[in-house]
């Protein structure tokens, strides 16, 4: 957030004059710590058969959709400040239509939205699945996504009673339904 008001106000001599006076910095150096992330962003996303700002030699990571989604987010809000091809929106369109289906499991990572939106997400209060006195999630939860490698008990390991090991990008496949 903090970058962001900085891009917004540093148009503004006087805020950036400010700025510089009291903590000596200069603050085009976010600005362009953040073009280079973004430029990689976008790289991984033309190397990613999914399309998403997500390398494609890394396995998905615990939470991967927040990574992808704040991406996302700073896709969206450089295409309303910075010019270029970069910028104009596609990106976080991309990343959306990921989210909201677009992807290798045909889900939307968005509880309550989409064509074929999860369920059941993992979570200790949303858990109906799990005890029906509990609350079913509430439309808008942006769920984890896929993980390549199994999390928490070795129980969870199992499905069926049957030893599961470590396939990459699968545990979603059971726990989205």
């Amino acid at each position: 957030m903090g970058l962001m008001s900085v891009i917004v106000n540093g148009r503004n001599e006087d805020f950036v004059a400010k700025v510089k006076a009291a903590t000596s910095r200069n603050i085009s150096q976010p600005l362009v710590s953040m073009k280079e992330m973004l430029s990689e962003s976008e790289a991984k996303m033309t190397e990613s058969p999914f399309g998403v700002p997500h390398s494609y030699s890394d396995p998905f990571n615990w939470a991967s959709n927040a990574d992808i989604a704040n991406t996302g987010g700073m896709f969206a809000f450089a295409s309303k400040f910075a010019t270029g091809p970069s910028y104009n929106g596609r990106n976080a369109r991309r990343v959306a239509s990921y989210l909201f289906g677009h992807n290798p499991l045909g889900k939307s990572y968005v509880t309550g939205y989409g064509s074929n939106p999860v369920r059941n997400p993992h979570h200790r209060l949303w858990a109906k699945h799990a005890e029906i006195a509990f609350p079913s999630a509430p439309p808008g939860m942006l769920v984890g996504g896929p993980n390549g490698k199994w999390e928490g008990s070795a129980l969870s390991a199992k499905v069926n009673g049957r030893e599961m090991g470590n396939p990459p990008c699968r545990q979603r496949e059971i726990t989205c339904s």
